[in-house]
């Protein structure tokens, strides 16, 4: 008999065990199947990428003024918004070109010969980045000494390109008078 009860006893054990490994695994894994979070019909590139830059814009301040001096270079000041589809400012971490060329009136194509171009600006890293941005006009702000003469009176444009770690390309042009 003492075999017997040996053998009902392990043949309750297993089951014991059998029903809390069971118990164990539906508490940790669930009934029901997992549910899909969806937030909206735009995949998550393509959500983060509606925020990112669109166009680029130059705001009125920027100006080209003589030195202080009559030896001192002319100076470029110039300020870039990146603006997103929405049309809101926003910084990017990016490369900006800025070039300078003479205006050609009344011409298709007024873009003149190049008066100068700088060397690339790359505000990738958030250091550089928050140095260039000016947060009260949500836009960068770049000065440059303009080593070539100028003729007073005449206009000039400014071409600021923006080149993004996406591969994105964006260029905007402006017109600006140099005054004596």
């Amino acid at each position: 008999m003492k075999i017997c009860e040996d053998a009902l006893t392990m043949k309750m054990r297993q089951f014991r065990v059998c029903i809390t490994a069971v118990a164990a695994g539906l508490l940790l894994c669930g009934c029901e199947q997992q549910q899909k979070v969806t937030t909206g019909t735009m995949d998550a590139a393509k959500q983060i990428e509606a925020y990112g830059p669109e166009k680029l814009d130059i705001i009125a301040l920027s100006e080209l003024k003589p030195g202080s001096g009559d030896e001192e270079a002319p100076k470029l000041t110039l300020y870039v918004k990146a603006l997103d589809a929405f049309g809101s400012a926003v910084k990017v971490p990016c490369v900006f070109r800025v070039e300078l060329y003479e205006s050609v009136p009344r011409s298709p194509s007024p873009l003149g010969r190049r008066v100068e171009i700088w060397p690339d600006i790359d505000l990738v890293d958030p250091c550089k980045n928050n140095a260039q941005w000016r947060d009260h006009l949500r836009a960068y702000e770049f000065n440059f000494d303009v080593p070539s003469k100028l003729t007073p009176g005449h206009v000039y444009i400014v071409e600021v390109t923006c080149l993004s770690p996406m591969g994105k390309r964006m260029s905007v042009q402006h017109n600006l008078k140099f005054q004596k």
